[in-house]
This record gives C-alpha cells, sequence and structure tokens, in this order.
C-alpha cells in the first residue's frame, strides 16, 4: 500500500473517533434561561384585548363654535428712544 493511503486511513479512524467518542465534549451543560408562562382562557384574553382597544369614535364630529369676535383696535404708535450724549472727559 501507498503513504497517502496509511495516512487517509489514519485520519479517517481519528476523525469517527473524535465524532463517536466526543473528545471534545463539554463537560459542563451549558446554561439556559426559563421562561415563565400562562394559560388564559378564549374569555380571558378577550377582556385583554378589550382592554387593549381604543375608544370608539364618533363617525360626525361635533360643531365647533366660532371663536367670539373682537373689535381691531390700532396698535399705539412707537416711541421713538433718544440716546445720552457722550460727554467728553479731560484728563
Amino acid at each position: 500500500m501507498e503513504t497517502g493511503t496509511y495516512i487517509s486511513i489514519a485520519g479517517h479512524a481519528l476523525l469517527i473517533g473524535w465524532a463517536f467518542f466526543g473528545i471534545h465534549r463539554n463537560p459542563d451543560p451549558l446554561p439556559f434561561e426559563v421562561q415563565s408562562v400562562s394559560v388564559v382562557t378564549g374569555a380571558e384574553f378577550e377582556t385583554i384585548l378589550a382592554a387593549q382597544r381604543p375608544p370608539e369614535v364618533a363617525a360626525q364630529p361635533a360643531a365647533l363654535t366660532p371663536p367670539p369676535e373682537t373689535t381691531a383696535t390700532p396698535d399705539p404708535a412707537p416711541q421713538l428712544e433718544t440716546t445720552p450724549q457722550a460727554t467728553p472727559v479731560t484728563p
């Protein structure tokens, strides 16, 4: 037999042995989370859904009342501000 055949047989034997015996098997199991659930009846489910439904809106909205009319008053004329003149300081 050829050398390549021996290498192939040895490689396949190691691969099958590793898969069969699990050389890299982790001795510690992986942690997992438990989710708590509760069973509800159909009636309880309907009450839950009814609490989440938005309130019904009327097809015709109520008529709006017009705002009260106000009389327009003219704004007073703006007053001009006078700026004080700077006095020169002599040293």
